[in-house]
Protein backbone atom coordinates (compact mmCIF):
# COMPACT_ATOMS: atom_id res chain seq x y z
CA UNK A 1 0.00 0.00 0.00
CA UNK A 2 1.25 3.45 -0.89
CA UNK A 3 0.60 6.42 1.33
CA UNK A 4 1.42 10.10 1.00
CA UNK A 5 2.62 12.47 3.70
CA UNK A 6 -0.51 14.37 4.72
CA UNK A 7 1.15 16.79 7.09
CA UNK A 8 0.81 19.79 4.78
CA UNK A 9 -2.42 18.99 2.97
CA UNK A 10 -5.72 20.81 2.96
CA UNK A 11 -9.15 19.17 2.76
CA UNK A 12 -10.05 21.52 -0.07
CA UNK A 13 -6.91 20.72 -2.05
CA UNK A 14 -6.42 17.16 -3.25
CA UNK A 15 -3.72 17.78 -5.84
CA UNK A 16 -1.39 15.93 -3.43
CA UNK A 17 -3.21 12.63 -3.97
CA UNK A 18 -1.02 10.00 -5.58
CA UNK A 19 -3.31 8.72 -8.32
CA UNK A 20 -3.02 5.91 -10.83
CA UNK A 21 -4.93 5.30 -14.02
CA UNK A 22 -5.82 1.71 -13.12
CA UNK A 23 -8.20 2.77 -10.32
CA UNK A 24 -11.48 4.64 -9.96
CA UNK A 25 -11.28 7.42 -7.36
CA UNK A 26 -14.29 8.09 -5.17
CA UNK A 27 -14.38 11.60 -3.73
CA UNK A 28 -16.64 13.30 -1.25
CA UNK A 29 -18.60 16.24 -2.65
CA UNK A 30 -16.41 18.57 -0.59
CA UNK A 31 -13.80 18.08 -3.31
CA UNK A 32 -16.11 19.31 -6.10
CA UNK A 33 -13.87 21.08 -8.61
CA UNK A 34 -14.97 21.14 -12.24
CA UNK A 35 -11.60 22.08 -13.69
CA UNK A 36 -9.93 19.34 -11.68
CA UNK A 37 -12.47 16.78 -12.92
CA UNK A 38 -11.79 17.81 -16.50
CA UNK A 39 -8.07 17.46 -15.95
CA UNK A 40 -8.51 13.99 -14.45
CA UNK A 41 -10.71 13.02 -17.38
CA UNK A 42 -8.31 14.33 -20.04
CA UNK A 43 -5.39 12.61 -18.35
CA UNK A 44 -7.17 9.25 -18.42
CA UNK A 45 -8.22 8.90 -14.78
CA UNK A 46 -11.63 7.66 -13.59
CA UNK A 47 -13.62 9.24 -10.76
CA UNK A 48 -16.97 8.97 -8.98
CA UNK A 49 -18.30 11.73 -6.75
CA UNK A 50 -21.47 13.33 -5.47
CA UNK A 51 -22.65 16.70 -6.79
CA UNK A 52 -24.07 19.44 -4.59
CA UNK A 53 -27.70 20.53 -4.71
CA UNK A 54 -26.84 23.88 -6.28
CA UNK A 55 -24.64 22.39 -9.02
CA UNK A 56 -25.73 23.66 -12.43
CA UNK A 57 -26.41 20.67 -14.68
CA UNK A 58 -26.85 20.78 -18.46
CA UNK A 59 -28.61 17.59 -19.59
CA UNK A 60 -27.39 16.47 -23.03
CA UNK A 61 -28.95 13.03 -23.25
CA UNK A 62 -30.84 10.50 -21.12
CA UNK A 63 -30.52 6.73 -20.98
CA UNK A 64 -33.13 4.09 -20.19
CA UNK A 65 -33.38 2.83 -16.62
CA UNK A 66 -35.14 -0.15 -15.09
CA UNK A 67 -38.31 0.56 -13.13
CA UNK A 68 -37.41 -2.22 -10.71
CA UNK A 69 -34.11 -0.60 -9.69
CA UNK A 70 -33.35 2.36 -7.43
CA UNK A 71 -31.90 4.28 -10.38
CA UNK A 72 -34.15 7.27 -11.05
CA UNK A 73 -32.19 8.65 -14.00
CA UNK A 74 -29.00 8.07 -15.96
CA UNK A 75 -27.97 11.11 -17.99
CA UNK A 76 -25.18 12.50 -20.12
CA UNK A 77 -24.44 15.98 -18.77
CA UNK A 78 -22.09 18.92 -18.62
CA UNK A 79 -21.62 20.81 -15.35
CA UNK A 80 -20.98 24.42 -14.49
CA UNK A 81 -21.88 27.97 -15.46
CA UNK A 82 -21.36 29.63 -18.82
CA UNK A 83 -17.89 30.85 -17.87
CA UNK A 84 -16.77 27.24 -17.36
CA UNK A 85 -18.63 24.16 -18.55
CA UNK A 86 -17.10 20.72 -18.10
CA UNK A 87 -16.60 17.86 -20.50
CA UNK A 88 -19.42 15.40 -20.97
CA UNK A 89 -19.89 13.35 -17.84
CA UNK A 90 -22.48 10.94 -16.57
CA UNK A 91 -25.00 11.87 -13.87
CA UNK A 92 -26.70 8.99 -12.08
CA UNK A 93 -29.52 9.71 -9.62
CA UNK A 94 -30.20 7.01 -7.01
CA UNK A 95 -33.33 6.70 -4.86
CA UNK A 96 -32.71 6.26 -1.13
CA UNK A 97 -35.47 5.26 1.26
CA UNK A 98 -36.19 7.94 3.84
CA UNK A 99 -33.37 10.14 2.56
CA UNK A 100 -32.77 12.60 -0.26
CA UNK A 101 -31.86 11.22 -3.66
CA UNK A 102 -28.19 10.63 -4.35
CA UNK A 103 -26.79 12.41 -7.43
CA UNK A 104 -23.48 11.00 -8.61
CA UNK A 105 -21.26 12.30 -11.40
CA UNK A 106 -18.63 10.12 -13.06
CA UNK A 107 -16.65 9.64 -16.23
CA UNK A 108 -17.22 5.88 -16.11
CA UNK A 109 -19.51 5.33 -19.11
CA UNK A 110 -18.83 1.60 -19.26
CA UNK A 111 -20.55 0.50 -16.04
CA UNK A 112 -24.24 -0.04 -15.24
CA UNK A 113 -25.89 2.82 -13.34
CA UNK A 114 -26.55 0.50 -10.39
CA UNK A 115 -22.84 -0.28 -10.14
CA UNK A 116 -21.99 3.42 -10.10
CA UNK A 117 -24.37 3.90 -7.17
CA UNK A 118 -22.86 0.99 -5.27
CA UNK A 119 -19.35 2.30 -5.85
CA UNK A 120 -20.11 5.65 -4.27
CA UNK A 121 -22.12 4.22 -1.40
CA UNK A 122 -19.28 1.79 -0.61
CA UNK A 123 -17.26 4.76 0.64
CA UNK A 124 -19.55 4.79 3.69
CA UNK A 125 -18.02 1.47 4.73
CA UNK A 126 -14.74 3.36 5.08
CA UNK A 127 -16.52 6.02 7.15
CA UNK A 128 -17.96 3.30 9.39
CA UNK A 129 -14.50 1.76 9.77
CA UNK A 130 -13.04 5.02 11.07
CA UNK A 131 -16.09 5.53 13.28
CA UNK A 132 -15.46 2.09 14.77
CA UNK A 133 -11.81 2.99 15.33
CA UNK A 134 -12.76 6.15 17.22
CA UNK A 135 -15.39 4.40 19.34
CA UNK A 136 -13.65 1.13 20.14
CA UNK A 137 -9.94 1.66 19.63
CA UNK A 138 -9.63 4.89 21.61
CA UNK A 139 -8.27 6.88 18.67
CA UNK A 140 -9.73 10.36 18.93
CA UNK A 141 -6.99 12.05 16.95
CA UNK A 142 -3.83 11.08 15.13
CA UNK A 143 -0.60 12.20 16.76
CA UNK A 144 1.23 12.07 13.45
CA UNK A 145 0.22 12.58 9.84
CA UNK A 146 3.13 10.69 8.34
CA UNK A 147 2.79 7.17 6.98
CA UNK A 148 4.77 5.50 9.76
CA UNK A 149 3.11 7.55 12.50
CA UNK A 150 -0.45 6.70 11.44
CA UNK A 151 0.40 3.04 10.79
CA UNK A 152 2.07 2.65 14.19
CA UNK A 153 -0.82 4.27 16.05
CA UNK A 154 -3.37 2.07 14.27
CA UNK A 155 -1.37 -1.08 14.99
CA UNK A 156 -0.98 -0.20 18.67
CA UNK A 157 -4.68 0.61 18.98
CA UNK A 158 -5.66 -2.70 17.38
CA UNK A 159 -3.30 -4.62 19.68
CA UNK A 160 -4.87 -2.96 22.75
CA UNK A 161 -8.38 -3.61 21.42
CA UNK A 162 -7.70 -7.30 20.69
CA UNK A 163 -5.99 -7.89 24.05
CA UNK A 164 -8.95 -6.29 25.81
CA UNK A 165 -11.33 -8.47 23.82
CA UNK A 166 -9.27 -11.54 24.72
CA UNK A 167 -9.52 -10.69 28.44
CA UNK A 168 -13.28 -10.28 28.07
CA UNK A 169 -13.66 -13.68 26.39
CA UNK A 170 -11.22 -15.60 28.60
CA UNK A 171 -12.70 -14.29 31.85
CA UNK A 172 -16.28 -14.31 30.53
CA UNK A 173 -16.79 -10.71 31.61
CA UNK A 174 -20.07 -8.89 31.11
CA UNK A 175 -18.51 -5.45 30.83
CA UNK A 176 -17.96 -3.87 27.44
CA UNK A 177 -14.46 -3.69 26.02
CA UNK A 178 -14.43 0.03 26.73
CA UNK A 179 -15.35 -0.54 30.40
CA UNK A 180 -12.68 -3.20 30.73
CA UNK A 181 -10.09 -0.90 29.22
CA UNK A 182 -10.99 1.85 31.69
CA UNK A 183 -10.51 -0.57 34.57
CA UNK A 184 -7.18 -1.71 33.17
CA UNK A 185 -5.97 1.85 32.95
CA UNK A 186 -6.71 2.34 36.62
CA UNK A 187 -4.14 -0.35 37.54
CA UNK A 188 -1.63 0.01 34.71
CA UNK A 189 1.18 0.98 37.09
CA UNK A 190 0.15 -1.37 39.91
CA UNK A 191 1.43 -4.90 40.71
CA UNK A 192 -0.19 -7.89 39.02
CA UNK A 193 -2.14 -8.72 42.18
CA UNK A 194 -4.17 -5.53 41.68
CA UNK A 195 -4.94 -6.55 38.14
CA UNK A 196 -5.99 -10.05 39.21
CA UNK A 197 -8.22 -8.75 41.97
CA UNK A 198 -9.83 -6.28 39.59
CA UNK A 199 -11.51 -9.03 37.60
CA UNK A 200 -12.26 -11.53 40.33
CA UNK A 201 -15.96 -12.42 40.63
CA UNK A 202 -17.84 -10.59 43.35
Amino acid sequence: MEMDDLSKTNTKDYTWISIKQIATYIFDRGYLDFERFDQLHWDGYFFVTRVKKNTIVHVLDAFDTSESSDVISDQLVALGKQNYITSRFRLVTIRRKGRSNLRIVTNRHDLPAEEIGKMYQSRWQIELFFKHIKQHMTIKTYFSKSENGVANQLCLAMIVYLLTLLIKLELNLKQTSFQILRRLRSVQFEPYTYFKKLFEPD
